[in-house]
This record gives structure tokens, C-alpha cells and sequence, in this order.
């Protein structure tokens, strides 16, 4: 099996026109797991959201997509580019800054997710008749925003620390949690938008909990953490 890999490696390489060298290596096995992961968790959601949308029907199933839309939106502003920083800074070349800049991202995230969050859950209803819903999908919308906000920039450190066979697999354990918890749901509740909306949420928790097991010790000692950020501040 080993040589079955090594020898499709050299042939990529070659077709490629790259050089056989550990970066050369780091990339092709990142771009593999990837494209699995990507591949795997995809089609368990395509499925997922077959089976969702034939059963809420085309009324729920539109209520859902309209909190799908509004957390897309409003996950720019949680992050507000703190996963960039992340892919950019925090990767284990920089040994002696990487916890300060993953701390300083997370801790940024945090901030402008109470930031921002907060500000539209008080002034939801304004905004939900400027834009022309119901002010529970924009609640709605806000929670799925501050999971995604989360997952996005835990993907990042992933990114960043070239851990991309557990970011793939991640992604599928992910994915079937969705559609399994949506399976069980159907069972208890009736055809409403919750039951494919709650699943998406339990998910991201749990997910979220194994990228914080994994990085654990990437937070900066809090008593070293505020002579971090003035050291390594990002401009």
C-alpha cells in the first residue's frame, strides 16, 4: 500500500512539474485530505439537505434559507478577519508568537461577536422591518452566525498548524452528526425549519469542543497574555 502511495506521489510530482522535497510533500498530502474531507462531508450534506427540504416543505425549507443567509452575512462581522490573521500568524513556524496571536484572534472574536451580536438582537426588529422579515429568523440567523464565526475560525488554526487529516475528518464527523440528529429530530417535532436548524446547532457545538480539546494548548497563560498582545500587535 505504501509503495502503491509512493509511486502515485511521484507520478503527481512529475505530471505537476513539481520537486520531491518535505514542502512539496506537506502540500500534496493538505490538498488529499482536503479534497476528501470536502468531498465526504459535502455529500452526507447534499443529502441532508435533500431529505430536509422534502420534508419541511418549501415554506420552512425557505425560512431556513434565509437564516443560512443571514448568518453568512453576519459571520463576516464576527470574524472580521481574525481567521486570516490566524492562517498568517499562528502557524508553528512562529514558535515563540503563536499563542499570542491565536489568544489575541480568539479573544477577538469573542469581542466583536458580543460586539455585534449583542447590537443586532436589540435592535432586531428595526432591522427585520428595514430588510423585510420576521425578527425570530434575524435571532435565528445571529445564533447560527456566532456557530459559524466559531467553526470558521477553529478551521483557520487547523489551517494554520497543517492539520488538515483531522480538519477532514472533523468535517464528516460533522456531517453526520446533522444528519443523523435531523433523522431523530423528525421523529418528535413536526415539519418546521427547527428540525434541520437545531441539528446544525448541536453539531456545531460539539464540534466546536473537539477543536478546543485539540488546541487547548495553543491559549497564551492569562498572566502573560496582556504583555503578548503588546508585543506581538497585529497593525
Amino acid at each position: 500500500m505504501k509503495f502503491r502511495t509512493n509511486s502515485l506521489k511521484k507520478v503527481v510530482i512529475n505530471k505537476a512539474g513539481l520537486k520531491d522535497t518535505p514542502n512539496t510533500n506537506t502540500f500534496l498530502k493538505g490538498l488529499f485530505w482536503s479534497t476528501f474531507g470536502i468531498l465526504a462531508s459535502s455529500f452526507v450534506m447534499f443529502i441532508a439537505a435533500v431529505l430536509s427540504g422534502r420534508y419541511m416543505g418549501p415554506t420552512e425549507y425557505g425560512k431556513y434559507g434565509l437564516i443560512v443567509s443571514i448568518s453568512a452575512i453576519v459571520s463576516v462581522f464576527f470574524l472580521a478577519g481574525f481567521n486570516s490573521v490566524v492562517i498568517k500568524y499562528a502557524s508553528p513556524e512562529n514558535r515563540d508568537k503563536k499563542g499570542a496571536y491565536f489568544t489575541y484572534g480568539f479573544i477577538g472574536i469573542v469581542c466583536t461577536s458580543l460586539i455585534f451580536g449583542t447590537t443586532a438582537y436589540i435592535f432586531r426588529q428595526p432591522i427585520s422591518s428595514l430588510i423585510g422579515i420576521k425578527d425570530y429568523i434575524l435571532t435565528y440567523g445571529i445564533i447560527l452566525s456566532l456557530i459559524a464565526t466559531a467553526k470558521a475560525f477553529f478551521d483557520a488554526c487547523f489551517i494554520s498548524h497543517k492539520r488538515y487529516r483531522e480538519l477532514a475528518f472533523i468535517k464528516i464527523i460533522e456531517s453526520l452528526t446533522v444528519i443523523i440528529t435531523f433523522i431523530v429530530f423528525t421523529q418528535y417535532f413536526g415539519k418546521t425549519f427547527l428540525v434541520y436548524f437545531w441539528p446544525l446547532i448541536i453539531a456545531g457545538t460539539i464540534i466546536i469542543s473537539i477543536y478546543l480539546y485539540y488546541l487547548r494548548n495553543e491559549f497564551s497563560t492569562l498572566k502573560n497574555i496582556e504583555r503578548k498582545l503588546i508585543s506581538y500587535q497585529i497593525i
